[in-house]
């Protein structure tokens, strides 16, 4: 299994990633939909603790694409009650849930024919599934 480093990722990814793990986000993840009929070239979940940490995490998401590529969300839902909370860039789209909403939505298995990303503690990114659809980030792409 070959590991890639967020590097690899476009900008935008990486600075949500990185804001991710600054906030100690649980079990970030990167669908790679790119190429595919999707609504966004990719997803990233994330879990949050509890309701604190789901506004810590949409919070820090947000402050940490405006100040560093000003960009604004196009839609921003869920923020009031936080089970679920969904930053939607258009071309990249954030949710941030509560382990119940995660585990109940499983968006990982409704998105999993495309290429699924995990990340290990050093920062290396693991696909976490077997699929034929889209492409290995890094591979054939425009970054």
């Amino acid at each position: 299994m070959e590991l890639r480093r967020i590097g690899d990722l476009p900008e935008p990814i990486r600075v949500i990633l990185n804001a991710i793990l600054d906030k100690k986000g649980i079990e970030p993840v990167v669908i790679d939909m790119r190429g595919g009929d999707t609504p966004a070239d990719f997803f990233i979940i994330v879990t949050g603790e509890a309701d604190p940490h789901v506004k810590t995490l949409l919070e820090e998401v947000e402050l940490k694409l405006k100040q560093n590529l000003g960009v604004l969300p196009f839609v921003r839902e869920g923020t009031e009650t936080r089970r679920w909370a969904v930053l939607d860039y258009l071309d990249y789209v954030v949710h941030i849930m509560l382990p119940e909403a995660r585990d109940y939505y499983a968006l990982e298995d409704l998105w999993s024919d495309y290429p699924i990303y995990s990340l290990d503690e050093t920062g290396e990114l693991f696909i976490t599934n077997e699929t034929s659809h889209g492409q290995i980030i890094g591979e054939n792409s425009d970054e």
